[in-house]
């Protein structure tokens, strides 16, 4: 097993909360009963439901008794969650066939978090394949240190940091992203606020929580 130094794992010398960077994404009207649209594929708030009920379920709630109750956040990330699939399955990435392709069968809530993570880190690499820069110049430095000071994180960058790579991609590359995104269509029903898609692949965030929120897709 590789270990990685504590150096390596540290981004700033010292960090405090307040991430809220975005690459924003204009969100529509969708048509009744649907949750997302990628393109032409309508993923109905049925399938959000069921898995919201599963959740709830294996959390003791009783579902007779939900109706006051605040899961705006779960439905968030579950729309979120679909979203990542549906994009992944449309760029014509390949996810280990988790789920059944048909959103009609959509399969349990910890497959589509398992293929949501396989898609989202795919999806991600593809996005930013032309980015990734060779050498870290001191311009790459002072770009991802402007967004995580306008954002909430002070402190002194580290250049040893082993995500770096990415982070200066993910701070050089914003408008490329959204267009690129944003021509396969995507809009999310208004009634789930403000769905994010988180850029940053789980391995950084359990690493850094901290960063959650640093670059992200909204809708």
């Amino acid at each position: 097993m590789r270990h990685t130094s504590a150096t390596k794992r540290r981004l700033l010398t010292m960090a405090g909360l307040g991430l809220t960077a975005t690459l924003a994404l204009t969100g529509c009207q969708v048509e009744q009963g649907a949750a997302v649209f990628v393109g032409d594929e309508r993923i109905d708030e049925e399938v959000v439901d069921s898995y919201i009920d599963e959740h709830l379920q294996a959390r003791g709630f009783d579902l007779a008794e939900q109706g006051h109750a605040d899961f705006s956040e779960e439905r968030q990330s579950l729309v979120a969650a679909v979203t990542w699939v549906e994009l992944g399955r449309q760029m014509g990435l390949d996810s280990e066939g988790i789920l059944t392709p048909a959103w009609s069968d959509p399969g349990t809530i910890e497959q589509l978090f398992t293929e949501e993570s396989v898609y989202r880190g795919q999806i991600v690499s593809a996005l930013l394949e032309d980015h990734i820069p060779d050498q870290i110049t001191d311009e790459h430095l002072q770009s991802v240190q402007n967004d995580l000071t306008e954002h909430g994180l002070h402190g002194e960058i580290n250049p040893e940091y082993q995500h770096l790579p990415l982070l200066v991609a993910l701070s050089l590359a914003s408008e490329d992203l959204s267009e690129q995104v944003g021509d396969y269509d995507i809009k999310i029903n208004p009634r789930y606020g403000d769905v994010r898609l988180e850029l940053l692949p789980e391995e950084i965030l359990a690493e850094s929580p901290e960063l959650a929120g640093l670059y992200v897709l909204e809708f």
